[in-house]
C-alpha cells in the first residue's frame, strides 16, 4: 500500500484561505500589463486562434479586453493608464454655482439651528420665573 505524500499540515498550508476579506478590493492592472495582453490577443486573432485560453490563463474577462481596446483606440497608450474613478471635478462657472448652492444650504441649516436654540432659551427663561 502506497503512503500519501505530505502531512495534514502540508495539505492545510497549500489550501486557500477560506476567510472572506472585510472589504472587497477592486483589481487594477498596470498599463504595461494591458499592452502585453492586448498585443498577445491581437497576435492570436491575427493567427486565427481563439483568445479564450489567454483570458482564462490571465484570469480576465472578454469585456475587459474590449474596454482596453476601446480606450487604446480613443486615447492611444495613454488610455491604458489608470484613471481616477467617480465623478469628475466641476470647473469654471459650474463650480461657482455648486459652491453657492452648498453655501446657501449651510446658511439655511445654521439659521434653523439658531431658531431652535433661541426657542430653547425662551422656554428656559419661562421656567426660571
Amino acid at each position: 500500500m502506497a503512503r500519501l505524500a505530505g502531512t495534514v499540515a502540508d495539505i492545510e498550508s497549500k489550501s486557500p484561505d477560506p476567510e472572506v476579506p472585510a472589504k472587497a478590493v477592486r483589481r487594477t492592472f498596470p498599463a504595461d500589463f494591458k499592452r502585453r495582453i492586448l498585443a498577445a490577443a491581437d497576435q492570436l486573432e491575427a493567427d486565427g486562434m481563439a483568445v479564450g485560453g489567454l483570458l482564462r490563463k490571465e484570469g480576465l474577462y472578454r469585456s475587459q479586453l474590449s474596454d482596453w481596446r476601446k480606450a487604446r483606440a480613443e486615447h492611444g497608450d495613454a488610455g491604458l493608464a489608470a484613471w481616477k474613478r467617480g465623478r469628475k471635478p466641476v470647473a469654471g462657472a459650474a463650480a461657482n454655482k455648486v459652491d453657492l448652492r452648498q453655501r446657501d444650504r449651510r446658511i439655511a441649516r445654521l439659521e434653523r439651528e439658531l431658531a431652535q436654540a433661541r426657542f430653547i432659551i425662551e422656554i428656559q427663561k419661562k421656567f426660571r420665573r
